[in-house]
């Protein structure tokens, strides 16, 4: 059997969209799974995904995903940041930290998924 590739756009309950990419069977099966990290939206939910996300668009032609920026001079990766500032940070919450200066340090996505943090 053959599952044809489509583009479904996601909404969280928060209003925060996503793009998924896949067959209706691998969407089903998305969202039936547990636990749901809204990343835009900054919460986490227990209980099937279902229960936070909407479908509110299905597409039959995909869309490019967008180019993500390479690492730039002032991020640094969580092995980089412990190094830097050893034991000194301080978790605030939705994976930010604190140094001991007080600056807060939040992060974005980058290339490979890792979490590439700056001073905000």
């Amino acid at each position: 059997m053959i599952f044809l590739k489509k583009e479904f756009i996601l909404e969280c309950e928060c209003g925060a969209k996503y793009k998924f990419q896949g067959s209706k069977e691998n969407l089903e099966e998305y969202m039936d799974s547990q636990t749901w990290m809204c990343e835009l939206g900054r919460h986490t939910e227990l209980g099937k995904k279902e229960d936070y996300l909407t479908i509110v668009e299905e597409r039959e032609e995909l869309s490019e995903s967008p180019e993500i920026e390479q690492k730039r001079k002032n991020e640094y990766t969580v092995p980089e940041l412990q190094k830097e500032f050893g034991t000194t940070l301080t978790h605030i919450g939705f994976g930010m930290f604190k140094d001991a200066e007080g600056n807060v340090w939040d992060y974005r996505s980058g290339e490979n998924g890792e979490r590439l943090y700056s001073q905000v």
